[in-house]
């Protein structure tokens, strides 16, 4: 399936299927979708990065697809930054000349719009990279904010009201996600215990993280705050001594 190719591509890279995954991606309106055809493209171009050399080969052969997927398709290499890929789509006049070159998704800002967060995670899922998990997690220093989403309706609804709100929203994403993902990849739930554990994080961003690590796992990790001052208490024991 299209979904576990894309899911645990970085642990098990599979390039010789990406013609037939991206026809399901296409199929599907993946492609498309508003709502996912920008982590679709992120995810395609860490692909074509690394197998540069088959851009040729590929876009011959998904040469039918429909015009609006070939232009994913071909922001995807454009994005790659490959210079194979850069070479093929300006030989063939397909460079989007006209579109200012976008920063890499590991500088993109993550409170301008929640679909950053589905970005990072097809960066990571192409990669594996630690990078995209760290500036997902973030996120979680958004944890003051807690609330706002809920309490929007009943705000003035000035500026820094709808900021507090997409920063909650944002946060409550982040958390979800991480939680979720934490339970089917292994590498990505120890690089988060090793974050808590090393304290190279924000309070906000620690106390986040060790709270959905002790709902993973309530035997090792433990997490208390201070009703008064919400401060957290957060500990830890030796995986083998919980067996």
């Amino acid at each position: 399936m299209a979904k576990d190719w894309m899911r645990f591509y970085y642990m098990e890279p599979q390039p010789e299927l990406f013609v037939e995954e991206v026809k399901k991606l296409a199929k599907a309106g993946a492609l498309t979708k508003p709502e996912c055809a920008f982590p679709m493209v992120i995810f395609l171009s860490r692909v074509i990065a690394a197998n540069a050399s088959m851009v040729e080969l590929w876009f011959d052969a998904l040469s039918d697809l429909a015009p609006d997927d070939l232009q994913s398709l071909r922001a995807a290499a454009w994005l790659s930054r490959a210079p194979e890929a850069r070479a093929y789509l300006i030989a063939r006049g397909l460079s989007p000349t006209h579109v200012p070159e976008q920063p890499e998704i590991l500088e993109m800002k993550i409170d301008e719009h929640p679909i950053i967060l589905d970005a990072l995670w097809a960066h990571y899922f192409a990669t594996g990279d630690h990078q995209a998990v760290r500036r997902i997690v973030s996120a979680l220093d958004y944890m003051s904010d807690l609330g706002a989403a809920n309490a929007y309706a009943t705000t003035k609804k000035t500026e820094a009201d709808k900021a507090r709100a997409l920063r909650d929203g944002i946060f409550q994403a982040a958390s979800w996600s991480l939680e979720s993902l934490m339970k089917e990849h292994t590498p990505l739930k120890e690089f988060c215990a090793e974050l808590v554990r090393s304290g190279d994080t924000t309070p906000n961003e620690r106390c986040a993280l060790a709270i959905i690590l002790s709902k993973l796992e309530p035997t090792i990790w433990h997490v208390k705050i201070d009703p008064k001052t919400s401060t957290a208490s957060i500990a830890w024991t030796d995986p083998a001594q919980t067996t």
